[in-house]
This record gives C-alpha cells, sequence and structure tokens, in this order.
C-alpha cells in the first residue's frame, strides 16, 4: 500500500518557519492564528527525514509571550484512490514541551524532530539538482521569463519549465503524469484570470535551499515577485517557485 503524509499545524501567538528537509515548507508572518493541514510527499525521501520548527515572536513584539503555542502532528495515511485511508500519528510535538521557549529573542529558536518514511519512490529532487552559485542578476532573470510567460498566457511555456517539478509531483502521490498536468493547466488558467502585478525586486533578497541546490527570490514575509490581485477585493495571491539545474544541463528549471 502507498502511503502519504501531511502536517497538522496548529499555531497561535507567534509566526514560524517550518522546514522539511532543508527545504522551507511552510512560512508565517502574517500575526494570525494557523489551522491547517499540509501535504508534504514531494519533499519526502526514502529512510530518515528531518523537520525543523523555527518559531519567532509576532511582529510587534520582542519575545514569544507564555500564551504562544506551536503544535506539529506528523500523520501517515495510506493512499487508496486519491483518499487518505486509516490515518495515524507518527509524530506529535508541542512548544510546550520546552519551557525555555518564553525567554528566547527575537531571532527565533528552531527544534528538529525525525521521522521514518515508508516510501517506495526515489526523490529526485535529492538527486538530480546541482549546487549552484548565482548573482541576483540571474535569479531575477528567470523571474522575469516567468512573469513574461504569465504576462502572454503562455500554458505550453509554463509547463515545459514546470516538468521537472510535475514529474516529481505525480510520482510522489502515485497519480498519473497526465493527471498533474491536467491539475497544473488548472491552476495555472486560474491565474490567468486574475491581475498580473508588475514586476518589482527593490525589496527581494536571494534565498538557497538543499545545500544551494535550490534558489528563489523573495521579501521578509518569503513572499515572491510573481503575485496576482483579485479585481474585486484586492486580495494578493503569490505564486512561489523554486529554481534548480538538473546535473549536466544548461539553464533554470523549475524544481518545486
Amino acid at each position: 500500500m502507498n502511503s502519504i503524509y501531511q502536517f497538522e499545524i496548529d499555531a497561535n501567538g507567534c509566526n514560524y518557519e517550518l522546514w522539511l528537509n532543508d527545504i522551507r515548507v511552510d512560512i508565517q508572518m502574517s500575526d494570525h492564528s494557523i489551522v491547517y493541514s499540509l501535504p508534504v510527499n514531494q519533499w519526502i525521501k526514502k529512510g530518515k527525514n528531518c523537520v525543523e520548527v523555527s518559531l519567532v515572536p509576532l511582529s510587534n513584539e520582542t519575545k514569544l509571550s507564555t500564551k504562544s503555542y506551536f503544535k506539529l502532528k506528523i500523520v501517515e495515511a495510506e493512499l487508496n484512490k486519491g483518499k487518505a485511508d486509516h490515518p495515524k500519528v507518527i509524530v506529535s510535538w508541542s512548544s510546550s514541551d520546552f519551557p525555555t521557549l518564553t525567554n528566547n529573542p527575537l531571532q527565533g529558536i528552531k527544534f528538529p524532530t525525525y521521522f521514518e518514511a515508508s516510501i517506495t519512490f526515489d526523490n529526485m529532487l535529492f538527486q538530480s539538482l546541482e549546487k549552484l552559485d548565482l548573482g541576483f542578476r540571474e535569479v531575477s532573470s528567470v523571474y522575469k521569463k516567468v512573469h513574461a510567460l504569465f504576462a502572454t498566457k503562455d500554458l505550453k511555456g509554463l509547463l515545459q519549465l514546470m516538468d521537472f517539478k510535475i514529474t516529481e509531483f505525480s510520482k510522489s502521490y502515485y497519480d498519473s503524469y497526465e493527471d498533474e498536468v491536467q491539475r497544473q493547466t488548472f491552476f495555472i488558467e486560474d491565474l490567468f484570470s486574475k491581475n498580473l502585478q508588475p514586476l518589482e525586486f527593490k525589496n527581494y533578497k536571494i534565498k538557497y535551499f538543499m545545500d544551494q541546490k535550490i534558489v528563489c527570490i523573495e521579501d521578509k514575509e518569503g513572499d515572491q515577485p510573481i503575485f496576482f490581485t483579485d479585481d474585486i477585493d484586492q486580495d494578493y495571491t503569490f505564486y512561489p517557485f523554486y529554481f534548480g539545474r538538473i546535473k549536466s544541463s544548461n539553464g533554470l528549471i523549475i524544481a518545486n
């Protein structure tokens, strides 16, 4: 039976970053309470997996309050016809287990934990990419390329650039390549219908992951310069891209 993994997150009174195998899979700097489930198969590898939680105070605070908390459950389930059956909690972690938490300064504190994954696929995200050494201009140029593809509604060009990501997602969730293409097509076409905002880089910096094998540009909130707005309520949608380069090849591709 194939396995599917998800993180169940419950946070209040703090901001945080959540890392899995040296990839930041979630960042919340909005000062809001968070309760949701995050599927993580696309970042899982065989055997031992490392999860790290970094907690920081709210934006107008210098310390985490005594009422702050972060709870994480790692749930493993059996994937059966697209549904998760027989879920079981394999890790349960709470910041309340660390009484010194509220005395930490603004830069936060990071707690690691580990779990074993009983998966049957090799995640090429950890095997196919080479280490990068890029300047801001090189990384921003690929964002300009993606921005142009969205601006011209070039679905074919975007799917080509996302082929590695699509392949790994379909394998990670034991689905067909064609089904994942269909899902990505639906999502991209929905973004086409929104108002694409001007591309700006003045508040962005380079961010590396996985020992410099994945790179992006982001601001202090973790948002990237490809974003859209709803014409009715001006609600912004940020579409994250993480770029990499396959070994013995040229150019950057969307790795995740």
